[in-house]
């Protein structure tokens, strides 16, 4: 049933969506899987198809708000989530995959490698800092790592008038901050929640 929701999602993602884009996220699956056994990259529940497949979704479901964007930077990779995704489904996009642990920064170039993504790059480094994260480019930016958020909408304000657009994956606290505008000079465009049925929010966020 899940892989038939994502099935869908990729459908409704637009024109652009790479039609080899089902293949490779399944091979990331067991990619994953694999390497899981023993470097440890996502927790014992979320290590099964099932609960990879929920993490699908959920990237699945911001297709969409990629839009025109060529540049994205995903702080915190992991397993992959959601940039190695959004490449899987966008081959055309530039991604940065940054990622402080070692064993899982040589997880994602290795998958990279794999599933002939030659546009996608690891940065093994922790974005402590806004001028970190910044050097970095990109015109989108996303994040699904805890405590992320703030950073992101931080740095945000110091890259030139109208970019970066930030795709988050906000808890309820943060997704409420947003929508109450407790961060100035952000405007949030679009405020989803989680089509896996997951606690929290998709949110699209633009400078004002």
């Amino acid at each position: 049933m899940e892989q038939d929701s994502l099935r869908r999602l990729l459908e409704a993602g637009g024109g652009e969506i790479d039609p080899d884009a089902l293949d490779r996220i399944r091979r990331h699956h067991d990619h994953l899987l694999t390497w899981n056994r023993t470097a440890h990259l996502v927790s014992a529940g979320d290590a099964s198809l099932e609960a990879l497949t929920r993490h699908d979704l959920e990237a699945a479901q911001a297709l969409p708000h990629l839009g025109a964007h060529k540049n994205l930077v995903d702080v915190g990779s992991g397993g992959g989530y959601p940039g190695l995704i959004w490449a899987c489904c966008r081959p055309d996009l530039s991604v940065t995959l940054v990622e402080a642990n070692l064993r899982k920064a040589a997880f994602l170039r290795e998958a990279a490698r794999l599933l002939d993504l030659p546009a996608v790059k690891i940065a093994h480094q922790r974005c402590a800092t806004t001028h970190q994260l910044v050097v970095l480019g990109g015109d989108l930016w996303t994040t699904r790592a805890a405590g992320c958020t703030e950073l992101l909408l931080t740095a945000g304000k110091d890259v030139e008038a109208g970019s970066p657009t930030l795709i988050l994956y906000a808890g309820a606290d943060s997704a409420d901050r947003l929508g109450k505008g407790e961060y100035p000079g952000w405007v949030c465009v679009s405020d989803e929640p989680l089509v896996s049925g997951a606690a929290g929010r998709l949110q699209v966020v633009r400078q004002a």
